[in-house]
């Protein structure tokens, strides 16, 4: 069986700074750091919906990744 590589795919996702609006900051942190070790770990892709640049390389319904 070949072993596809792992996507994380996020809606929104802010890896430089904590928004202002977060309820709460360590929370965030902490998750951020989750997510850095799910890629590292899985040797992961980060899919980021709302990043236009990104978005348009990607394959969407009808097409397929091997």
């Amino acid at each position: 069986m070949v072993r596809r590589p792992s996507i994380v795919l996020t809606a929104a996702l802010v890896a430089v700074r904590v928004p202002s609006m977060n309820v709460n900051r360590d929370e965030t942190l902490a998750s951020l750091e989750k997510i850095a070790t799910i890629l590292d770990d899985e040797k992961a892709q980060l899919w980021i919906n709302h990043d236009k640049p990104q978005s348009s390389t990607l394959r969407y319904a009808r097409a397929y990744y091997e």
